[in-house]
């Protein structure tokens, strides 16, 4: 992978921002009433059992528990891209690749199933297939940061350039004190040429700061050799 790409790379992956989360929580207020749970109230109470286990590393258990829940209903989507997201972070990627494909055919446009179909592709260096899951989220995902973040890495790594230029500037709009939205405009910039810029942006994400210490390597790098 070419440096520039590996460093949009990074970009990505130090984003700590939420998943497209468009699921209201569970509810399971009604779970330690007298009368007898429902099926929904109980398939809840397993599913937020499995979230801790995995939270707490046990995750044998967490499986367990969220494949219980596919077991009697295959369309609580919510415990599918959960028990999918554990099975790609496990390296389990044929495991997790099967499951999202029932998923998606059961609904095609669920915003965790394309997410991480999209993570599997980006893994296996396929900017292709990752931009053809991105592009077909829901409106209502297209706005967030995560998104426009995914999405513009992505760009750049199929060489769509000035796509990737588009949806840095949409990030800098939405948060102008990030300096990661800045850093990934400016090598942007400097891949198409565009020299005087790129270094004048990577002037400004050096001084921003917010930047781990390899990052901040390569941009006073490339500040010194584009002055």
């Amino acid at each position: 992978m070419k440096l520039y790409s590996f460093i949009l790379w990074i970009v990505f992956s130090v984003f700590a921002l939420p998943v497209f989360a468009v699921d209201p929580a569970p509810a399971i207020d009604n779970i330690k009433t007298k009368r007898p749970i429902t099926l929904k109230e109980q398939q809840n109470a397993d599913f937020f059992t499995a979230l801790k286990l995995i939270n707490s590393g046990r995750h044998i258990r967490a499986e367990e528990n969220l494949q219980k829940i596919l077991s009697r209903n295959t369309n609580y989507h919510l415990a599918r891209a959960e028990l999918a997201s554990l099975w790609r972070k496990q390296g389990k990627i044929k495991n997790a690749t099967e499951l999202l494909q029932q998923g998606l055919h059961l609904n095609p446009n669920y915003p965790r199933y394309l997410e991480t179909m999209a993570l599997i592709y980006q893994q296996q260096r396929e900017p292709e297939k990752v931009l053809s899951c991105l592009l077909q989220m829901p409106m209502h995902v297209k706005n967030s940061k995560r998104y426009l973040a995914f999405l513009a890495a992505t760009y750049y790594q199929s060489g769509l350039y000035e796509l990737a230029r588009k949806n840095y500037g949409k990030l800098i709009q939405l948060d102008s004190n990030n300096s990661k939205w800045w850093l990934g405009l400016a090598i942007v910039l400097d891949t198409k040429g565009e020299k005087d810029e790129a270094l004048k942006i990577f002037n400004r994400t050096s001084a921003m700061g917010g930047l781990n210490a390899s990052v901040i390597k390569y941009v006073n790098k490339r500040i010194a050799e584009l002055s």
